[in-house]
């Protein structure tokens, strides 16, 4: 996996995993309260954002969406792509919502320009013709006990990340708050530590993830949990296979809608709705997909 990549599967995870956490660590403990995800989706050509949520204030219970970034290196742009952001959550919601946007500096590398951004003009009374402020967090400037304070476990994984956070009693510590606990926050972890632990410390540290996961496979109980997880993914892939069908038949024949769903939630094999996909495009006229969707058994 690319490396940038990584990074931001992993602090995506994180902020799925405890919305709540990340919301106190950017603006304090007591400024709003999570509700909801919301789609990173927003307006423009393909633009995702990072993570949007849906929160109120706690204060006066006002909504407020809280758009998140995490950023691994040093953005001379960052205060610029933050407003560009925003714009286009704005623009999402009809401009009727009150957005914040905020970023997660993970990187050991320049501090992010501090806000606010500022726009003006050499004419001195429009000197300044915007003015944007928007939350940083620079994970350097932080220590572990910073992060420990929240007793939040999402948050622990970004402790290699702080201020004598990569030293190797600091991270031990971490990996065994981990080890009882979501074992994708614990990969999270492994994978920071490897960022940052020095490079003696790097061979220490994957024999210590070779070990675990070692254990780990020789656990019967855990082997039935992954087997579980597995089939649970594989249900999950059929599933939305089987809708994303659905909708290609009732986008262009919405009057098939209900046969479709008859007769291609009845499929259960990935393999064979894969091959519909290629099927279904072939055919272009009303009477052809009724004969193709009515020919359709379990077993076809």
């Amino acid at each position: 996996m690319v490396a940038w990549k990584w990074w931001d599967r992993s602090m995506h995870y994180l902020f799925n995993a405890d919305p709540q956490a990340f919301l106190d660590l950017l603006l304090g403990e007591g400024q709003v309260r999570y509700l909801a995800h919301l789609p990173e989706k927003v307006e423009g050509d393909l633009s995702i954002v990072d993570t949007l949520l849906d929160t109120e204030t706690i204060e006066k219970g006002e909504s407020l969406l809280v758009h998140l970034e995490s950023e691994t290196r040093y953005d001379s742009d960052m205060g610029e792509r933050l407003l560009e952001y925003n714009q286009k959550v704005r623009k999402k919601y009809k401009y009727k919502r009150d957005v914040l946007s905020g970023v997660f500096h993970l990187g050991e590398d320049t501090p992010l320009k501090q806000p606010p951004l500022l726009w003006g003009t050499s004419l001195r009374q429009w000197s300044r013709t915007l003015e944007f402020h928007y939350p940083v967090v620079e994970m350097k400037y932080l220590t572990p006990q910073d992060i420990r304070w929240w007793r939040r476990m999402a948050l622990l994984p970004l402790i290699p990340l702080t201020e004598g956070g990569a030293e190797w009693e600091v991270v031990q510590d971490m990996l065994y708050d981990l080890g009882c606990g979501d074992r994708e926050l614990l990969k999270i972890a492994f994978g920071m530590a490897m960022q940052r632990v020095s490079e003696q410390n790097r061979k220490r540290l994957k024999k210590e993830y070779y070990m675990v996961y070692d254990e780990l496979r020789a656990d019967p109980l855990y082997r039935e949990m992954l087997d579980d997880e597995r089939e649970e993914g594989r249900k999950e892939g059929i599933q939305k296979m089987q809708e994303a069908l659905i909708a290609l038949v009732a986008r262009d024949f919405f009057e098939l809608e209900g046969l479709a769903r008859t007769k291609i939630t009845a499929i259960n094999s990935l393999d064979r709705l894969q091959q519909l996909i290629l099927d279904l495009t072939l055919l272009h006229s009303y009477e052809e997909m009724e004969q193709f969707l009515l020919s359709l058994s379990e077993n076809s």
